[in-house]
């Protein structure tokens, strides 16, 4: 995490914190042994604005790269078996590294990855 003075595009002044980190869980199928491992980075700001007032208004972006996981619509990550058949639209652009915070920033939408 860091903090650090910014300027938005329309010019205003505001203090930044920003959060990159990675997380990674083991994941099995019902009955089975451990035979992925799903990689969730998050990376996220928040903007804290000073309004004039002894009030500062805070304003979060997050954003999140999960890999391997289906290209699937919904608010939930299937994670993606090495065995299996992917589900939803295929995986798109080179393979990048799941551990990667510079690649997880550049990620598509339903990004490559190499091995987790």
């Amino acid at each position: 995490m860091r903090v650090e003075e910014a300027t938005d595009e329309y010019g205003l002044d505001y203090l930044s914190v920003v959060t990159e980190f990675t997380i990674v869980q083991p994941v099995a199928r019902p009955g089975r042994p451990v035979s992925t491992r799903m990689v969730v980075s998050h990376l996220g700001e928040v903007g804290f604005f000073d309004t004039g007032g002894e009030r500062w208004e805070a304003w979060p972006l997050w954003e999140r790269a999960v890999a391997p996981a289906h290209c699937v619509e919904g608010h939930y990550f299937t994670p993606f078996f090495g065995d299996e058949a992917p589900e939803g639209e295929r995986p798109k652009g080179p393979e990048l590294d799941a551990y990667d915070l510079d690649d997880a920033r550049d990620m598509e939408e339903c990004g490559a990855v190499g091995d987790t």
